[in-house]
């Protein structure tokens, strides 16, 4: 192997003067392998979200999340529980308080969906500390009467929103069925 930079090594590519190799294209090998684990991290964060269900009842077939309704206070009619349900907006990109509560309202609707349910009753949407952002910056000036150091450092809080509900079958009413069918005047 040469000891200067360019010269090709054994394996068809160059050392630079660092001893690092590159490729004939001229990328780092290091940097692929670090950009391939990087996308996969990315990846499996955003994939992955907070949710989990018990079943106290029976689930259906699923349906188009679309098709799930918010309730707020149980609904009028017939209803059957399927599960109890609860999500958080972590790992979502949102950084409002209003983006982090329609992610939540999101998950929740599609974990009923996932169980056949066709609405949710609302329990609880909250707020939960998750960390906090931490910066600092600081330096020092060096003179012949001495040495002065300056520094700024601020932090700040990061919350995630958690949502509770149940995932529920609302029983179409006959009534409902009659009025779908006739025509409006």
């Amino acid at each position: 192997m040469g000891r200067y930079k360019n010269e090709p090594t054994a394996h068809g590519s160059r050392r630079t003067a660092r001893g690092s190799r590159r490729t004939a294209h001229g990328s780092r090998r290091s940097f692929r392998g670090a950009l391939a684990t990087s996308v996969a991290a990315l990846v499996w964060l955003l994939a992955g979200c907070e949710s989990s269900h018990i079943l106290v009842g029976t689930a259906r077939q699923p349906i188009p999340a679309r098709q799930v309704t918010l309730y707020v206070s149980p609904p009028a009619g017939q209803y059957a529980q399927i599960a109890i349900l609860e999500t958080s907006s972590k790992h979502s990109l949102a950084f409002t308080e209003q983006g982090k509560t329609d992610i939540v309202l999101d998950r929740l609707r599609t974990q009923a969906a996932r169980l056949g349910a066709n609405g949710v009753l609302l329990r609880a949407v909250s707020d939960q500390p998750d960390g906090s952002f931490d910066t600092g910056l600081g330096t020092s000036f060096s003179g012949i009467h001495g040495t002065v150091g300056v520094g700024w450092g601020r932090s700040t809080g990061k919350s995630i929103k958690i949502g509770r509900g149940i995932a529920i079958y609302v029983r179409p009413s006959a009534g409902a069925d009659s009025k779908a069918d006739s025509p409006h005047p």
